[in-house]
């Protein structure tokens, strides 16, 4: 029997006093065998001094970032082998504790991630084993790392409105401009967690003290992670409305679909992070090679961490609404439950689905700006919430104000509907409003209602057609289109994304009856739910902040706003008083960035808005149209 030649030499970079966490990681190089017949290696390890338990096929590679369990030993070797499967002797054994992997959520350093939650609305921070804390504020986004490689995450939040980085015990970053989406790794493959942001509207990368790279485009979600096993972070993206993955460095591969959400993780403990998606409308999980499992239901967001610390994601799916965490393993096929942190805040392990920011956000901040449409001179007036202003001429008499986010940037999109020509005029926010496309799609007499209805976090054009009682809607990814009818003549159009599985679905308020009718194009299911008064004006938002529409009414007659939250399955409902007059414009976004939706009161003669919780402020004329008013109806 033939033998491979083999001279190899392994060496362990231990880079630092070894931490524990809930992956870990050792960073392996050797010397290639100078043999001919070498087709690839295999790195072998286990808790005792040559006894191999694992292995690992690494190719041609002569070096590996392992992952393995922390808080104990471990003892590695590499062997060759060739095209027959014949492996050579072992190379010299080395031992040590692991690094920490930077990419985990392990706040106390025992060894495992931590659940925990983030409240936007106050930035209030609560984690299992650690307890609370505040870091951040209002509009803040979480974006623990291990910034310092101590082997802990510290608490840390994106300030989208400023581009500033607020990480505990470290002094302010400002790193990033209005738009821009956080991307913490580490992209050098020293153990610390690395400042970067994603920009949409370029597609381009800004890593802090690195280089930057052009790699995505508008609409795509930003899924950095060590996708080669070299222990670095490489730049990616995924793009929702082919289901295609950009990794730098490596090949394309189309996995998912419009309306999947990407949940890339370590599934197999191999060190690698693999492809998956998780597709909202069936509650399932679906790892590339590995396994499709349905795990999760409405209204929860799907977080992959690794809780036993065994190098191997676990599915995990947070509710927000409740802030119950449900935890399935694979490998023992046991689930378990708990309730870490407060209801509607986000997980301290957040990440991205979608760029899609706050309905009526014209600068990425995730703050729905105040808006106005002069009719009478074609003239957009948009006060931002960081105080600045934009004004831009796009329209003629007898259009109709239809903004979106039709290029999938995070920001809003100037946009008009000319019902005489049945024409789309959109003036897009990522050529910085200086060009503009058309899109002929509707009829006279018909109502436009532009939303994100596959999921792909752009604005398909869509119009409701009183006269038959459908729906026209045409997919802005595939440019196919369907027809759907739900609706009658004198239904108020309500549509809304009542599930939180990321597209939005049809809906309708029939005064008649005080009754909503919701569709849901992904899943073909529909439901209906009796809420409020023949002479009740919809207003439809997420005021529970759980990332579900909810039902909402506002009563003039009483100056009542009535919701019916999504996140006790519509069946425990909320009042407010808050009172208008005769003429006012009733109205729901998150004006603060707290994750809520707040209630709001538009007076179209004096241009005056009335925010509850806020300050009173004028934006407008006799005449304007309040965006708001016109988005998503």
């Amino acid at each position: 029997m033939r033998h491979i030649r083999f001279a190899l030499f392994v060496v362990l970079a231990l880079l630092a006093t070894a931490q524990t966490a809930s992956a870990n990681a050792f960073t392996l190089t050797w010397d290639p065998s100078p043999g001919t017949d070498v087709t690839g290696y295999r790195v072998f390890y286990g808790t005792q001094p040559g006894v191999y338990t694992n292995s690992v096929d690494v190719g041609l590679r002569t070096n590996w970032h392992l992952m393995v369990p922390g808080n104990q030993r471990f003892y590695v070797a590499v062997k060759a082998y060739s095209a027959s499967g014949l492996l050579s002797a072992a190379s010299n054994e080395v031992n040590g504790i692991p690094l920490s992997d930077p990419s985990t959520y392990d706040f106390s350093g025992d060894g495992y991630s931590d659940l925990g939650s983030f409240q936007p609305a106050s930035g209030a921070w609560d984690v299992s084993g650690v307890g609370s804390t505040v870091v951040g504020r209002r509009g803040d986004l979480p974006v623990s790392g291990d910034y310092d490689g101590n082997g802990r995450q510290e608490f840390a939040v994106y300030r989208p409105s400023t581009g500033a980085w607020l990480i505990s015990g470290r002094t302010p970053v400002t790193y990033g401009i209005l738009g821009d989406i956080p991307v913490p790794a580490d992209y050098d493959g020293d153990h610390m967690t690395d400042i970067a942001v994603f920009r949409p509207s370029t597609g381009q990368w800004f890593i802090n003290n690195g280089p930057s790279y052009t790699w995505g485009a508008a609409g795509d979600i930003p899924v950095p992670g060590d996708y080669n096993g070299d222990g670095r972070a490489e730049v990616a993206v995924f793009r929702p409305s082919t289901g295609a993955w950009w990794i730098m460095g490596m090949s394309t591969v189309v996995y998912g679909q419009a309306g999947d959400w990407p949940v890339p993780a370590d599934y197999n403990g191999d060190g690698v992070v693999d492809l998956a998606v998780y597709r909202p409308s069936l509650g399932t999980w679906f790892v590339q090679n590995q396994f499709t499992k349905q795990y999760g239901a409405e209204g929860m967001l799907p977080i992959p961490m690794d809780i036993d610390g065994d190098g191997r994601a676990e599915l995990v799916m947070f509710r927000r609404g409740t802030a119950e965490w449900f935890i399935f393993n694979m490998v023992t096929s046991a689930s378990s439950e708990a309730r870490v942190g407060s209801p509607n805040g986000l997980p301290s392990a957040w990440k991205l689905f979608s760029v899609t920011g706050a309905i009526g956000d014209a600068d990425g901040d995730r703050i729905t700006d105040a808006i106005v449409y002069r009719p009478s001179e074609g003239q957009w007036y948009v006060r931002l919430s960081n105080g600045g202003f934009i004004g831009q001429g796009w329209g003629l008499v007898g259009d109709v104000p239809v903004p979106a986010d039709y290029d999938g940037d995070g920001k809003l999109d100037i946009a008009v509907f000319r019902p005489s020509l049945g024409r789309w005029y959109r003036l897009l926010s990522t050529t910085g409003l200086t060009s503009y496309d058309t899109q002929d799609w509707g009829l006279q007499g018909d109502i436009p209602v532009p939303a994100d209805y596959d999921g792909d976090g752009r604005a398909d054009v869509a119009v409701f057609r009183p006269s038959d009682g459908k729906w026209y809607i045409k997919f802005s990814g595939s440019q196919t289109w369907t027809s759907i009818t739900w609706g009658t003549a004198s239904d108020r159009l309500v549509p809304g994304d009542y599930d939180g599985d990321g597209a939005v679905d049809l809906g309708v308020f029939r005064p008649s009856e005080g009754k909503w009718y919701i569709r849901s194009i992904a899943k073909g299911t529909s439901w209906d739910r009796t809420w409020g008064l023949p002479t009740d004006v919809p207003v439809p938002a997420d005021y529970d902040g759980d990332g579900r529409t909810d039902l909402g009414v506002y009563r003039q007659a009483t100056g009542q706003w009535l919701m019916l939250l999504s996140g006790s399955g519509f069946v425990n409902g909320m009042t407010l008083s808050f009172a208008g007059t005769v003429g006012d414009v009733p109205m729901a976004a998150d004006l603060d960035g707290d994750g809520h939706a707040e209630i709001a009161l538009y007076t179209p003669s004096i241009g005056r808005w009335r925010v509850f919780g806020l300050p009173t402020f004028d934006w407008g004329l006799s005449g304007d149209i309040a965006i708001l008013r016109y988005f998503g109806r």
